[in-house]
């Protein structure tokens, strides 16, 4: 396959990335978004590290390149999402945030407008009590049925009995493709980003990731859904890849109001799997927007013992 952007031309050999025979897999969320699983223990330095109550992980080792191969298929990806734009899309009325659950929505916003969504996080890891804001994410609408989306890195303090620690996590870039019609029983969304260590003292390389997010109606009240994605840190010097699944179920309560019910998992390569169970609840406090409470529990010792959230959303 040839791609050609300006002057330069690219040829593709081979099979795309590993990500696409990830998702026969039970994986999920963007990693990145994961909000209550915690990536700390993937160190880019590949060593043993002790974790608070005596836990140990072995983290993965310093990464090879990403291949040429990888570079176009992201070309060939952003030309996928730019013709699935310019396909029409009915206006969407409904407010629809990512948060508070951890699987992104599978609509886009609604071309020209933008949306505002952010909150703060606290979770407890054995003796280590991490409160994180602002959790900010920008989403525009570009196309009929592409957005724009730029998240902030979240400030994090920890406090253990030997002291705290204050650090920066994340920066988020990405597209949101919405593969279907608004007026589809069904909808799938198609996610890819980067991430990149905003603290100094993280060290690594841009870290490409891809989510593929669903959602469908059961009933009028009720609506199922989830996602698959795939971080690779380790081609970023970031420690090992991770696969990430994701399960929810929705129930309306009045006019734009809800009740959740999420299952989470951060699957690396090597390793325990990180899972999460989540219940929150959505207040639509006027048309363009909305407040949002959650709390959740680890299911394995990999995740954190207890989290518990609350955020807005805002439409302009």
């Amino acid at each position: 396959m040839r791609l050609r952007v300006g002057t330069d031309t690219f040829w593709c050999e081979g099979r795309l990335p590993d990500v696409l025979l990830m998702m026969e897999t039970l994986s999920g969320r963007a990693l990145r978004k994961t909000r209550g699983v915690d990536r700390r223990n993937h160190h880019p330095n590949g060593r043993e590290e002790r974790l608070p109550g005596g836990r140990r992980t072995v983290t993965g080792s310093p990464t090879q390149p990403i291949h040429r191969d990888r570079e176009c298929f992201t070309l060939a990806l952003a030309a996928l999402l730019l013709t699935l734009g310019a396909l029409p899309a009915r206006a969407q009325d409904e407010l629809v945030g990512d948060r508070p659950r951890l699987t992104e929505s599978s609509r886009v916003v609604t071309v020209h407008r933008a949306q505002f969504e952010g909150g703060l996080r606290f979770g407890v890891d054995g003796d280590a009590k991490t409160l994180s804001a602002p959790e900010f994410l920008l989403r525009l609408g570009l196309l009929s049925r592409v957005e724009f989306r730029l998240g902030l890195p979240d400030f994090r303090r920890t406090t253990m009995p030997g002291g705290s620690t204050r650090r920066l996590g994340e920066s988020y870039l990405g597209l949101k493709a919405q593969l279907l019609p608004s007026e589809e029983r069904l909808g799938v969304a198609l996610i890819p980003g980067l991430t990149k260590p905003a603290d100094e003292k993280d060290h690594g390389d841009v870290a490409p990731e891809l989510v593929v997010a669903w959602s469908g109606a059961v009933s009028p009240r009720w609506s199922l859904g989830g996602s698959l994605g795939r971080s690779w840190l380790k081609g970023a010097r970031r420690g090992e890849n991770i696969s990430s699944s994701t399960l929810f179920l929705t129930r309306a309560l009045g006019v734009g109001g809800g009740t959740f019910v999420e299952w989470a998992a951060d699957i690396p390569d090597h390793g325990a799997a990180a899972q999460v169970l989540y219940h929150g609840y959505l207040l639509g406090v006027f048309p363009d927007g909305q407040l949002d409470v959650g709390v959740g529990a680890g299911l394995t010792r990999a995740a954190p013992d207890f989290v518990i959230g609350a955020g807005f959303v805002i439409r302009h």
